[in-house]
Parts: C-alpha cells; sequence; structure tokens
C-alpha cells in the first residue's frame, strides 16, 4: 500500500476548512490559505519526527542485523576519527547526515570484514570513487559486504580469520577523553603501538565518532543510525509513515491553521487531538520500553 501524498494531506485540511482544495496542476503555486496549509503540513511532519527520532520508519534500512547496528564503518589503522555516514561531504546539518545517532550501542567485530575486487559504484558512470560521486551530488553504492559483492558478480575476500573479536565500545564524552586518554592515545602515534578500541567519542561537529584507542587493524563498527527527512515538496512527495498516524499529521497542521485565523478554542482542540495521537504514536512505534523491574542491590554478609 502507498504512503499519503502531500497533495492528498493538503486536501484533506482544506476540506475540512471548507476551503478550495489543490490539484497537481496548481499545487506549486497555490497562494493564501491554501499556500499556508502546505507550509503548516510541513511544520507539523518535523514536528512528528523531532518528537519522535527513533521511529521505526526513519531508520536506513531494515535488514538482518547479526551484530546490533543498521550502519557500519570500516575503520584504517592509526585512525582516529571516522564520519558517521559513510562518503559524507558538505557542511554539518546536510541531508547526507544522520539525524540521529545511537551511541549506546557501537560495536566492534572483526568478522565480516572483507574486500572486494570492485570498491563500489556510482549512478553516473563518470565517476570511479566514492569521494567524487558524493560530492557531484550522485549515489555511491559500496560493495562492502559479501552479498553485494558477489550480487554484483565480484569477488570477495575475508579479511579475517575465526576466531573473531568482538567488543562493545563504552561511550565517553570528549571531556573525558580530553581529561583520561588523550595523552596515552597520541604517544601511540609515535610508537605505533595501536590496539583494539574500547571507546567511542562523539566530535565536536557531531558528524564523526573517535576511537580511542587507535585501532591496529580494519574492525567494523556497527551501530544505530536514524535519517532525516526531507522537506515535502512536490504534489506526490509520501510521507514516511503510515495511513494510521495521519490523523495526527492532519491534527497538528490545522493547530498552526486555526492559530493563523485566530480561532483559539479549535486550535486548542486540534492540540489536544495531536497530544493524544503522538502518545499512542509513541506507545506503538516508538523504541519499547521493559515492563520488568530488575533490583541489581548486592547484599553484603
Amino acid at each position: 500500500m502507498a504512503y499519503r501524498t502531500y497533495l492528498e494531506i493538503v486536501n484533506g485540511i482544506l476540506s475540512e476548512l471548507n476551503e478550495v482544495q489543490l490539484t497537481s496542476a496548481n499545487f506549486s503555486t497555490a497562494k493564501g490559505i491554501q499556500q499556508f496549509v502546505k507550509d503548516s503540513v510541513n511544520r507539523g511532519y518535523f514536528d512528528l519526527v523531532n518528537e519522535n527520532p527513533e521511529s521505526p520508519w526513519l531508520s536506513t534500512v531494515c535488514a538482518d542485523e547479526p551484530y546490533g547496528g543498521n550502519v557500519f564503518v570500516d575503520t584504517v589503522v592509526g585512525q582516529r576519527w571516522y564520519f558517521l555516514r559513510k562518503n559524507s561531504s558538505g557542511s554539518h546539518g546536510t541531508a547526507k547526515d544522520f539525524s540521529r545517532v545511537d551511541w549506546d550501542h557501537f560495536y566492534l567485530t572483526t568478522d565480516e570484514v572483507g574486500t572486494c575486487s570492485v570498491a563500489g559504484v556510482c549512478s553516473n558512470p563518470a565517476y570511479t570513487t566514492a569521494e567524487t560521486c558524493v560530492a557531484a551530488g550522485n549515489t555511491w553504492t559500496d560493495y562492502d559486504t559479501e552479498a553485494v559483492c558477489t550480487a554484483a558478480g565480484e569477488t570477495w575476500a575475508d579479511t579475517h580469520s575465526s576466531p573473531h573479536t568482538r567488543r562493545k565500545l563504552k561511550f565517553i564524552t570528549l571531556e573525558q577523553w580530553h581529561k583520561f586518554y588523550r595523552e596515552s592515545d597520541d604517544d601511540s602515534v609515535d610508537t605505533q603501538n595501536y590496539t583494539t578500541p574500547v571507546r567511542v567519542v562523539m566530535s565536536p561537529c557531531g558528524r564523526k565518532f573517535g576511537l580511542s584507542p587507535m585501532p591496529d587493524k580494519v574492525y567494523r563498527i556497527f551501530f544505530y543510525a536514524w535519517d532525516q527527512v526531507a522537506e515535502l515538496s512536490s504534489y506526490d512527495d509520501q510521507v514516511l509513515f503510515p495511513h494510521q498516524w495521519i490523523t495526527v499529521l492532519s491534527a497538528r497542521a490545522r493547530y498552526y491553521v486555526w492559530q493563523f485565523k485566530e480561532n483559539a478554542q479549535l486550535a486548542a482542540l486540534a492540540l489536544e487531538e495531536y497530544k493524544r495521537g503522538l502518545k499512542l504514536m509513541r506507545d506503538y512505534s516508538g523504541r519499547p520500553q521493559t515492563m520488568i523491574m530488575n533490583d541489581d542491590r548486592i547484599r553484603y554478609v
């Protein structure tokens, strides 16, 4: 089933307001109340995403995740900082970056690390490297898993053999790293005495993660990340969440419209409807919370 389009949502609100509806032909040239409803839908759309940034529909992929992460980055020997999104470019906050990252569940392993006979492919054949491809606004597909590599007819070679290293990385703040670990990590650059990382830290710009100590070999770092949503623009743009939550988006948009029309009573009713719907969205599609209470106190005799 297709998701609801921008035009359908806008016309639904215009119908409730008893206003003239838009068509695909005049959608881009809307004026007055029609344009304000379009803007209100986008405001409501971003409000919903900001209220629940870990919504399932914002996940980059939904596939088998053997190491608890839907994104991975391969390390380089002796390198500290890595882009959270591979091949990312542009300034901070661009659509190429993630909206949210789960810093509490970074996981390191040597399993599934390998090389393909071809690094990847660009959506524009004129570009042969990831950097030039992404910088030109194209899409680069990495052949960085055995499944993708072999499906493309190329040859995959494992980098490591069993037994593999597997380790959960502990998140520390940048201040903690500067205070306790920076000097020893920097000394390892002179001695080339690298080892298995045990900590992860967020860079000041928020676009990279750092490893401490710096890696002595190629590891694969798994973590969870959620995409940004693009602003709705064209009449046939689709929202990313299921039909059942369209009423919540509509309620939020109507709240802004009734504020614009200076109808405080109807604005308050729309706000209450939005809050009730938002609670249901969190209960049904947010991160589940455990219903079991554990006691981790230790008894000394």
